[in-house]
């Protein structure tokens, strides 16, 4: 997490921001068979979704492979969400892999998935950028990264307050750890949860 003075209006503001280091290597969906992976995403209003988007458009420039996307608010509903996947599965009915970047959005889709004659798991993957208990429980269960929300927030909280008081410098960054968890809806990656730990702990 990162500190940043920022100027507007003659005052000074300082802003926080998540940084995530440990990334899994990137080549390493294709590796196994997802070449076409796509995301459904939150839009630009919130830097969370602006990230996720930006993170899947680079990785699709830097492999040559077509960037399929579909944006929805950041807040909805499970009718909305499906219907980004029925709209998506139209674009592009050969991908082999979806990406849900907001919370409870990849659960919520698999009824369409199902009804298109995918088989999650084996023809196409699944995953979620966060963890939630639906990703838990649903069937398949669903790879996702666990952002530890909690611990999150009160390193958040610990690092304003060091601000306010001025015990800590503008620029401070704290590393928050998060995991993949590697579940049934991505069973064809399975194999490679050894090489994605390695570079994550190399910090690549």
């Amino acid at each position: 997490m990162r500190a940043l003075s920022r100027h507007r209006a003659g005052r000074r503001r300082r802003t926080l921001r998540a940084r995530h280091r440990g990334r899994p290597d990137p080549r390493a969906p294709a590796r196994p068979g997802a070449t076409r992976p796509t995301i459904i995403a939150a839009g630009d209003e919130s830097d969370w979704g602006a990230s996720v988007q930006r993170g899947y458009r680079a990785w699709c420039a830097r492999y040559g492979v077509p960037a399929v996307a579909r944006t929805v608010a950041f807040d909805a509903s499970a009718d909305e969400l499906r219907a980004a996947a029925r709209a998506l599965l139209a674009a592009a009915p050969e991908v082999d892999a979806i990406v849900c970047a907001t919370a409870g959005a990849a659960a919520e889709i698999l009824p369409v998935l199902r009804e298109a004659g995918r088989t999650v798991g084996a023809d196409l993957l699944l995953a979620s950028c966060v963890d939630t208990p639906a990703m838990r429980s649903a069937d398949p269960p669903i790879t996702a990264m666990d952002l530890r929300p909690r611990e999150a927030g009160a390193t958040c909280a610990d690092l304003l307050f060091e601000l306010l008081r001025g015990d800590t410098p503008t620029g401070t960054e704290r590393v928050h750890p998060v995991e993949l968890l590697i579940r049934a809806s991505s069973a064809q990656i399975s194999s490679i949860r050894s090489a994605t730990e390695s570079t994550m702990r190399d910090g690549r």
